[in-house]
């Protein structure tokens, strides 16, 4: 399966490492389309409704 960038997927989030909560959520994908292509591991992110300030 080739995924694409800014599509959204429901991912088992399980098992979980450190702090991260375990459930199904949806997630976006980061990685580039070319990137996406060519190798068998993508960059996410999860979604969620809080907003929150980065200093970035």
């Amino acid at each position: 399966m080739v995924v694409k960038r800014f599509e959204v997927f429901l991912v088992s989030l399980d098992p979980t490492v450190g702090s991260e909560i375990q459930k199904t959520r949806s997630c976006l994908i980061n990685s580039p389309d070319e990137m996406n292509r060519h190798i068998n591991t993508v960059m996410i992110a999860h979604m969620t409704t809080k907003g929150r300030t980065y200093p970035s």
